[in-house]
């Protein structure tokens, strides 16, 4: 440290604090730059590792066919689109035996030859046979094997289960994309050239800001006596740069300040007397329940014409008789301070017998140096008819939705039953001769060829058979209608511990219920719905479903122990029959739905419906 600069530091209390503002500066934006440089940079490398991972799965599931009959032309097209990436380098597509089968590179990134993949890559792909992402100074490398997976049955799987298992999946080829780092490294160097400019700034500021702050005072001696013998000061001005500038300051502050208070004090009891005299909203003081001050909103409120009508009379000759011992109740502990403030509803008689509904505000305040309580009140009578005719209304609205939701179930299970009934007696009728057809067909043809596409018509006819008998049981199944309700849940049941690896347990209080047709399919939906939510969204490996009745109504309790939700965070999906859906068709229904859930305890849905 030099001896000019060591003088100047210790006689400039500007100096002083400038040199303090920029190390501090200098220190805490470096550290904020290396921070955000670090948290930037990891943010973006794993947007970029994100990226590549995406278009590698993509590319290497589309891929498949053209990979498979090794055709540039498909995979060209495939990688058109991806090629044109902003990050992108290049695309580069492999047979098994790791031989190119294309290479697409940007045309303005020279620098990538397009290296063949080194022996240890290749190895891990033929162990793992998973994605491998490898990372260079300059870019990233994901490279991810094509697979190929047979999924044919056998016509006997439509109707005597299946009797083959799939084919193990095999590796057909492996696609490799560069991503480039150049955005990653463009990104570091701007932050690191807006935070040096930011500092920059901070330094410049400060330097005028000490300036300003370090001006010194004249006469701030003679100012001073002036404002001992209580004659009027004006603000001295600051043109030194020591510590006599704050002394100054604080001097000019002070005469600043008591010019100010006795103006404030003027104007803030001008202001807040117009509030009180302007407002809408009843303003009175009470005074061990006598009304010492009020507003004409609050003399019009009480029925009175002018203030002076109420001032000196009790709040109580107001109230109607119902309401006189609480309010005075509640007024009595505010004056007292036992409560900090009241919020109430009363009603006000007006000297014409008029009833006036108010909703009032009841806290402490001082009134010529002795406790009171001031009371806002709102009249509300205009309101309160309004929210009667609204419930009405609602009452109305709702009796008409709950009419025209029955109508609908109806109608639905109808048209339901119909649509079922076409498919099966004539387009799974139709389908069934036609595969018959079909296999005598290909019995009487010696051109194999001709065979292995008659076998082809022949999958796509029993997969649309299948679909049809699915389609016609979802519709209109025909246990519910032919066995009843619980029979159907059973049969659902058994259907989703097949296909989901499901542990369903039934319990039945034995008793009997008789549900008429429209609500009985309704719960049913239900009841599926809620099993298919559990397999989507729970993890839950068992399931318990509960079906008991009372004098009136049917309860069915669908209980799982899966992984739970939040039910003040849960996302309301405005679409399909989830669980909210659920929730209003039942109580249109006269039923209710309840929900009890919580992170990491499962999920119990109850259902209930009203029974004859």
């Amino acid at each position: 440290m030099s001896k000019k600069f060591r003088i100047a530091l210790g006689q400039s209390f500007a100096f002083k604090m400038l040199s303090a503002f920029i190390v501090v500066i200098i220190v805490i934006l470096t550290a904020f730059t290396l921070f955000a440089v670090i948290r930037e940079g990891q943010k973006e490398k794993r947007s970029l590792q994100e990226q590549g991972e995406m278009l590698a799965g993509i590319l290497a599931r589309n891929s498949m066919v053209g990979v498979y009959s090794e055709n540039k032309q498909i995979l060209s097209n495939m990688t058109e689109s991806i090629i044109s990436l902003k990050d992108v380098i290049a695309v580069i597509i492999y047979n098994s035996d790791f031989k190119k089968i294309l290479y697409a590179k940007r045309m303005n990134f020279p620098d990538f030859d397009g290296a063949s993949i080194p022996a240890n890559v290749v190895s891990a792909l033929h162990t793992d046979q998973s994605l491998i992402i490898r990372e260079s100074t300059n870019d990233f490398e994901f490279i991810m094997p094509v697979m190929l997976q047979s999924t044919a049955k056998k016509d006997e799987t439509l109707y005597f289960g299946d009797s083959t298992t799939d084919e193990a999946a095999k590796v057909i080829g492996y696609v490799r994309i560069v991503l480039s780092k150049d955005t990653y490294h463009q990104q570091i160097y701007t932050m690191l050239r807006e935070n040096a400019v930011i500092m920059l700034i901070f330094i410049v500021s400060s330097f005028f800001s000490v300036r300003k702050v370090t001006r010194p005072l004249e006469k701030l001696t003679s100012n001073v006596k002036a404002l001992e013998k209580g004659l009027h000061v004006d603000p001295v001005q600051v043109d030194s740069r020591d510590e006599v500038g704050n002394l100054t300051m604080a001097f000019n502050a002070m005469v600043t300040v008591r010019e100010q208070t006795e103006t404030s004090l003027r104007e803030s009891e001008e202001r807040y007397r117009k509030l009180v005299d302007l407002s809408p909203d009843g303003v009175y003081v009470l005074k061990a329940g006598e009304v010492v001050f009020t507003n004409l909103a609050g003399a019009i409120l009480l029925g009175a014409a002018e203030s002076s009508h109420v001032l000196g009379r009790q709040i109580n000759d107001f109230v109607c008789e119902d309401d006189r011992n609480y309010l005075q109740k509640i007024c009595s502990q505010v004056e007292e301070r036992k409560i900090k403030s009241a919020y109430i509803q009363v009603r006000y008689r007006r000297p014409d017998d008029t009833m006036v509904d108010a909703e009032v505000v009841a806290a402490p305040f001082v009134f010529t140096s002795q406790p009171a309580v001031l009371v806002i009140a709102r009249d509300v009578t205009e309101r309160k008819g309004m929210e009667e005719k609204i419930r009405n209304y609602q009452g109305e609205l709702y009796a008409a939705a709950t009419e025209m939701s029955t109508i609908e179930s109806r109608v639905e299970e109808r048209e339901r039953y119909l649509i079922a009934a076409d498919l099966h007696d004539y387009v799974g009728q139709n389908l069934v001769v036609l595969q018959l057809k079909l296999g005598l067909l290909q019995r009487n043809l010696s051109d194999l060829n001709m065979q292995r596409h008659v076998e082809e018509i022949r999958d796509i006819v029993g997969k649309t058979i299948q679909y049809t008998r699915s389609l016609t049981v979802e519709l209109n199944p025909p246990i519910l209608v032919e066995i009843g309700f619980k029979a159907a849940v059973q049969s659902l049941a058994e259907a989703f511990e097949k296909t989901h690896e499901l542990k369903i347990e039934i319990k039945d209080d034995g008793q009997p219920i008789k549900i008429d047709s429209e609500n009985r399919y309704l719960l049913f939906r239900c009841v599926r719905e809620i099993l298919m939510n559990v397999v989507k969204h729970s993890q839950a490996k068992n399931v318990e479903i509960a079906m008991s009745r009372s004098a009136d109504r049917m309860y069915v309790t669908v209980a799982d122990n899966g992984t739970g939700f939040d039910m003040s965070t849960a996302d309301r999906r405005k679409t399909g029959f989830g669980l909210f859906t659920i929730r209003e068709r039942m109580k249109r229904l006269g039923g209710y739905c309840e929900i009890e859930s919580q992170p990491g305890s499962g999920t119990t849905v109850i259902l209930a419906m009203p029974i004859q």
